[in-house]
This record gives C-alpha cells, sequence and structure tokens, in this order.
C-alpha cells in the first residue's frame, strides 16, 4: 500500500502585535513639550502600523522614579536594552530631534532588546514647525517598513512564477507540435499518410492529435494562471514568514502550513 501524503493548510489567525516602547527623544533647541508632540505622533503611526507602541509617558508611569532617574537618563544603546527589559518589550525607539532656526532633524533608531542591535535607522529632516507631526509620521512608516519580516527567497513569488513558466513552456511545446502534425495530416499536398495507413488509423491519429493539443493548450493556460496568481498574491500580500511543520502519520505524513498568505 503506497504511503499517503496529507497536506493541511491552516489558516493562521492575525499574530500578536510587537511590542515596542518610544523613549523620551532628545531635543536639541526646542521646547520639551514640542519632543512629547513629536514622540505622539511617532507613536500614534506605529501603532497604525500593528504595533502595541508604550509611549515614554507609559514608561514614565510604568517604571518607579528611581528607576526612570538610572534608565532613562542613559543614552547608550547597552543601557536602552535595560529599559526593554523592564518593560517587556522586545523593540526600543531611541532618537534625538534637533531645530536649526526653521529646520528640524530627526535621528531615530530601533534597538533590539535581546541584544542591543540596532535593526533600523531613519534620518530626515523638513523645514517648518507645522509639518513637525509629518516629519515623524514619515519617519514611522520608514520605521515600520524595516521591521517588517522578509519572507526567504520570496517564496510567494518564485515558487508560482516557476511552476508557472515551466506548464507554460510544456504546454507551448505539446501544442506546437500537434499542430504541426495536424497540419502535416490533413493539407491537402500530404494525402500520401492517408493511403499508406487505414482509415482506422488515420482517425485514431488525429484524435490523438487533438487530444495533445487539448493538452497543450491547457498546460498553457494553467501556467498564466500561476504566472499572474504569483504576481496578484506577492503584490497584495503582506511579507510575513510562513511556518512549515512535518510530523508522521498513519500511512504517511501530516505537513501543516501556517502563517499569514
Amino acid at each position: 500500500m503506497l504511503s499517503t501524503l496529507l497536506i493541511a493548510t491552516v489558516a493562521a489567525a492575525s499574530p500578536d502585535a510587537i511590542g515596542i516602547a518610544i523613549t523620551p527623544l532628545q531635543v536639541v533647541q526646542m521646547p520639551t513639550e514640542m519632543a512629547g508632540y513629536a514622540e505622539d505622533r511617532l507613536a500614534n503611526r506605529l501603532g497604525e502600523r500593528g504595533f502595541k507602541v508604550t509611549t515614554s509617558a507609559d514608561i514614565q508611569a510604568l517604571l518607579g522614579l528611581e528607576r526612570q532617574r538610572q534608565l532613562l537618563g542613559c543614552t547608550e544603546e547597552a543601557c536602552s536594552t535595560e529599559i526593554g527589559a523592564a518593560l517587556g518589550v522586545p523593540l526600543l525607539v531611541v532618537g534625538r530631534v534637533s531645530k536649526i532656526e526653521e529646520r528640524f532633524d530627526l535621528d531615530v533608531r530601533v534597538i533590539r532588546q535581546r541584544d542591543g542591535v540596532v535593526i533600523a535607522r531613519e534620518s530626515r529632516g523638513i523645514e517648518g514647525l507645522k509639518r513637525l507631526g509629518e516629519l515623524m509620521e514619515a519617519a514611522g512608516d520608514s520605521l515600520a517598513r524595516q521591521l517588517e519580516p522578509k519572507t526567504p527567497f520570496a517564496w510567494r513569488l518564485w515558487v508560482p512564477l516557476s511552476l508557472g513558466v515551466a506548464a507554460a513552456a510544456v504546454g507551448a511545446v505539446l501544442w506546437a507540435l500537434a499542430e504541426r502534425d495536424y497540419f502535416s495530416w490533413t493539407t491537402p499536398r500530404f494525402q500520401v499518410p492517408r493511403t499508406l495507413v487505414g482509415l482506422a488509423e488515420f482517425d485514431a491519429e488525429l484524435n490523438r492529435l487533438n487530444t495533445q493539443r487539448v493538452i497543450g493548450i491547457s498546460a498553457v493556460g494553467f501556467g498564466g494562471a500561476l504566472l499572474a496568481t504569483g504576481i496578484l498574491w506577492n503584490a497584495l500580500a503582506p511579507s510575513l514568514p510562513v511556518s512549515v511543520v512535518t510530523a508522521p502519520a498513519p500511512g504517511g505524513a501530516l505537513v501543516s502550513v501556517g502563517g499569514r498568505f
């Protein structure tokens, strides 16, 4: 008895939001209340992009006063990871906003709490106080894009594209060969084969060529559909990792595919 392979596709629910804490931004030549406004705009945009945001106000509420003095005054990445550990969040945002006449320059970094590595960075500037919120929102969008998990080898695109090209190529060859042979058997100047074989054999050959033509056309259509599916899937689906788990099962194996597609 042949072993069977059962493929179960698991429609996974949306994963939990990633926690990220925004420490008080350092300010240069600007009021501290403007820093609070900038932090709020950055926090709101990261929240809109799906992160679970802890603001500097939340940090002050969660940490004791003495602990705040020990941690929030530290600017080194190694010390910043202690803040993340104390808050229980994996990511921490640190940065600085500088005002030079009418220009505002922003430099922010996202630090991974477990090892203190900077995994995202954004530096940009803008003219005019009224556009400070725009600056913070644009920075939030950029950080969110940098923090999006990437699917290794872009399998969502390359698997259907590869299969689509292969199916279309095989179908095109079968179709072309069928058309060539059918032309040879049915064109008046190629009637010699009809005199050399019986009528039944002649009809059987035409039926075979018709079947080959249908198979070729179907393969080309299937390949085109795979190509279109791969392009649309890659364009519309978020680039999040997909987990594949294989477990033994009676008579075969169970392959479970999970994640967001």
